[in-house]
């Protein structure tokens, strides 16, 4: 046994808490802090989905841990909204997927998020960007960082179409100041996402039914005969005498859009 341990013992020190000369002590951690929805298991919290799913991930800052979910519907069927809820406090509360992207986006700049799976997002199958006006809409709505206009001439500077590089987002917070990069460190989570709540928008997704237009673009001499027009579905198309359709079966797809487009091309006459 080693002296210097031997003298710890001796001084009543606990034998677990006894490091050799020189350790540094690191920091106690926060412990981990996550808000439960419902007293039940997640899937039975979870509001009822027929002819769906729910894939469930969780989203950190710092300590603060927070489940999102997302309604997936079986092929055939979609939500009439993003159908992405998070746990805000014991009830299921619905955003949008690009102000969850754009907060994780800047958080990770900020290096608040070293807990979040990197795979958080895809297994929630959203993608993995910044938006540069969400970034602006939320710091004008949290009202929470000082000359909004420099910030909005830098983001104008380093978006395309819209989108921030990671990188560039980075880069930004140095731009702008320490105090900036400050306040993203310092923000409450989930009082954000409670700010940012989407009002409007359904705590209960439903899947229903793809449906297919009826309103058949640049369709001219002739028509389109279904009598339905739901997922699957196929509908005919009928010229008008002297022209022929390029495509005679249209069939209602997954994504609500018909598989071709509705035409009438002129016919070709036929000489004996």
């Amino acid at each position: 046994m080693q002296r210097w341990y031997r003298l710890a013992l001796a001084g009543g020190r606990n034998a677990s808490e006894i490091q050799p000369p020189g350790t540094v002590q690191q920091p106690a951690l926060p412990p981990s802090v996550e808000e439960l929805c419902g007293s039940t298991s997640l899937p039975e919290s979870l509001p009822d989905l027929r002819h769906g799913n729910f894939s469930c991930a969780k989203i950190a800052h710092y300590n603060i841990y927070v489940r999102m979910c997302i309604a997936k519907c079986h092929v055939g069927y979609q939500t009439d909204d993003a159908g992405l809820l998070f746990c805000n406090r014991g009830r299921w509360a619905p955003i949008q997927p690009e102000v969850v992207l754009t907060l994780v986006g800047v958080g990770r700049a900020a290096d608040t998020m070293p807990n979040t799976d990197p795979r958080a997002l895809e297994y929630l199958g959203i993608p993995d960007e910044i938006y540069a006006d969400v970034a602006l809409n939320i710091l004008v709505k949290l009202d929470y960082v000082p000359n909004l206009s420099i910030v909005d001439t830098y983001l104008d500077m380093i978006s395309e179409n819209n989108i921030i590089d990671f990188d560039m987002m980075r880069q930004l917070l140095i731009w702008v100041g320490p105090n900036i990069e400050h306040i993203v460190a310092n923000l409450d989570f989930l009082d954000v996402l409670s700010r940012l709540e989407t009002f409007g928008a359904t705590r209960h997704p439903v899947c229903r039914t793809v449906v297919c237009s009826e309103d058949y673009e640049n369709l001219a001499h002739g028509q389109v005969n279904s009598s339905t027009t739901t997922y699957m579905s196929e509908a005919r198309v009928v010229c008008e005498r002297g022209y022929l359709p390029r495509y005679p079966v249209l069939t209602c797809t997954a994504s609500g859009q018909w598989d071709k487009p509705a035409l009438c091309d002129p016919g070709r006459a036929l000489f004996m």
